[in-house]
């Protein structure tokens, strides 16, 4: 005799969809929490660099809103005094000590410097070099105090600061009343684009790198320069620095080495390092600060 039974459970094909389902949610889960692991690692692994970056536009921001101009003469002189503001990002692609940024600051009462240093002018040679060779780079600050050799007979602070540049190029191991510190060792070479009136250039020294694509914009936009030399401070200053871990530097100098070209290597080195920029703006501009 039969009898009819109510069964419960489930089909083979309902079993089966729902273990799809499952590993399907499970594969999307997964994925979400590696590319999540992945985003965290690189933003933890970066912290150090983007820190350091940041450490030094800060520095380079201070210095140069202590920044001073002198384009005036020495009283009997006819002679055109040398630039006292001069920038230069162009040539820092060749091996050994490049310049790429010089100028005179106030001294600060945190300055380092031994107070007998205190006496006129009271100001610093501020530079900031690139070292590059096959292996290694190096972004250098460097403080002078200045000093009169005659006070009855100053010289112009254009002509102290060039008097200095030569050693600061040459110099091993600077004196023990210079400010030195190498800010990072392992960086691209840094961009600086400098906003000035062409008038304001001396065309003798650098010729403009850059100018307003555009015509009908041509009175209102700023010319830019990556290298320039002028008595006067410039409207603004625009600092990009590219700063690499350990294993990155290494990926980042094989490409800077190999046969590719610019825009290629331009193209891979973006997705390497840490960037980071800033736009400096002066309180007073093509104008001296000295009291």
């Amino acid at each position: 005799m039969r009898t009819n039974a109510s069964c419960s459970g489930l089909t083979m094909i309902e079993l089966v969809s729902a273990l799809t389902l499952f590993i399907l949610i499970m594969g999307a889960l997964t994925m979400a929490l590696n590319k999540a692991t992945a985003l965290w690692s690189t933003s933890h692994t970066s912290q150090p660099e983007q820190e350091q970056a940041n450490l030094i536009l800060n520095l380079m921001a201070d210095d140069l809103r202590l920044a001073v101009t002198d384009n005036g003469t020495l009283p009997g002189s006819t002679n055109e005094p040398p630039p006292t503001f001069l920038c230069d990002t162009t040539t820092n692609q060749a091996a050994g000590v490049t310049v790429i940024l010089q100028f005179i600051k106030h001294r600060t009462k945190q300055s380092t410097f031994d107070a007998t240093l205190d006496d006129p002018p009271a100001l610093d040679a501020v530079f900031y070099t690139f070292f590059q060779d096959q292996e290694s780079a190096g972004l250098f600050r460097y403080v002078i105090p200045l000093r009169y050799s005659d006070l009855n007979h100053p010289e112009h602070i254009g002509k102290l600061l060039e008097d200095l540049r030569p050693q600061v190029e040459n110099l091993a191991e600077p004196p023990a009343s210079w400010e030195y510190s190498l800010l990072s060792d392992k960086l691209a070479p840094p961009l600086i684009v400098v906003g000035i009136p062409s008038s304001y250039v001396r065309k003798n020294k650098f010729n403009p790198v850059t100018a307003p694509a555009d015509a009908r914009l041509a009175l209102q936009a700023v010319p830019e320069y990556n290298q320039v030399a002028t008595a006067v401070l410039p409207d603004y200053i625009d600092i990009s620095l590219r700063i690499f871990s350990d294993m990155e530097w290494d990926k980042y100098n094989r490409l800077a080495h190999s046969s590719m070209d610019d825009e290629a290597f331009r193209s891979a080195q973006a997705h390497l390092g840490i960037f980071a920029s800033r736009r400096i703006t002066f309180k007073t501009m093509r104008g001296t600060r000295l009291p």
